[in-house]
C-alpha cells in the first residue's frame, strides 16, 4: 500500500499491522537478501532481489496460500491408507516452518464468497475442492476463505466483503497500569459488559 492508502487507515489496528508487516519485511530483506547479493551478486543481483520484489512475492504468496491444515490432513490420509513413504515425506516437510502454508495451483484463482459451502477432499497425493451447491452453467465457482472479518480480508487479499458476517471491527482497549485505580475501573466496566480481554470483535450494522 502507498503512504496515502495507509493514511486512510490511520488509527486502526489494521494500519498498525500493515506498518509492522512492512517493517518486518524490510528487516528480512536487509538480513537475507542484501548479504546474499553482496556475497554472490551474479546469482543474487540486488536489482532483482529488491525490497519491492520481495514485497510483491510475499503478497502473491500470502494472497494465494492455503492453510497448513490441508497438509496435515494429507499426512493423516497417507497414514490411514498405509502409504508410509508419502506420509513420511509430507510429515518431514509440513512442520519445518512455523505457520507454514501450501500452494494449490488453479484452486487459488477462485474468488471468495460468504457463505459458500465448500468441502476439501484430501487423499495421500491429491487435494480436491467440492462445492456444496449446484452451479448453473456459465456461473462463477466460488471458494470460501473462512470466517474472516473485513480487516483480515483487506490486509491479506486487498478487498472487503459486503456480507454482514464480515462487517466486524477489532477493538483494542488500552489499560495502562500507570494508574492502578483507573485500570481497575476499566477492568470492572469490561466485566460488566461481558468482555474479559483487552481485544475483541464487534459487529457493525448498516447504521454504523
Amino acid at each position: 500500500w502507498s503512504e496515502e492508502e495507509l493514511g486512510l487507515l490511520a488509527g486502526t489496528p489494521l494500519a498498525q499491522a500493515a506498518s509492522k508487516a512492512r517493517d518486518d519485511l524490510a528487516a528480512l530483506h536487509e538480513r537475507v537478501c542484501v548479504p546474499l547479493s553482496r556475497s554472490a551478486p551474479e546469482i543474487f543481483p540486488l536489482e532483482t532481489f529488491s525490497l519491492r520484489a520481495l514485497r510483491w512475492a510475499k503478497s502473491a504468496f500470502d494472497s494465494r496460500a492455503f492453510p497448513e491444515s490441508l497438509i496435515f490432513d494429507a499426512v493423516k490420509s497417507a497414514d490411514e491408507s498405509g502409504s508410509m513413504t508419502t506420509a513420511d515425506f509430507l510429515r518431514s516437510h509440513a512442520g519445518r516452518v512455523s505457520n507454514s502454508a501450501c500452494l494449490l495451483p488453479m484452486l487459488d484463482v477462485l474468488n471468495h464468497q460468504c457463505p459458500t459451502a465448500v468441502t476439501w477432499v484430501v487423499s495421500p497425493l491429491e487435494i480436491g475442492f467440492r462445492c456444496g451447491e449446484e452451479i448453473p452453467a456459465g456461473n462463477q465457482v466460488f471458494n470460501n476463505y473462512g470466517p474472516k472479518y473485513n480487516e483480515s480480508l483487506l490486509h491479506q487479499y486487498g478487498f472487503v466483503d459486503d456480507h454482514w458476517r464480515a462487517a466486524c471491527v477489532r477493538v483494542t482497549v488500552g489499560i495502562a497500569e500507570t494508574s492502578a485505580s483507573l485500570a481497575r475501573f476499566k477492568h470492572s466496566l469490561m466485566e460488566q459488559v461481558g468482555v474479559n480481554k483487552s481485544e475483541f470483535v464487534v459487529q457493525v450494522d448498516a447504521s454504523g
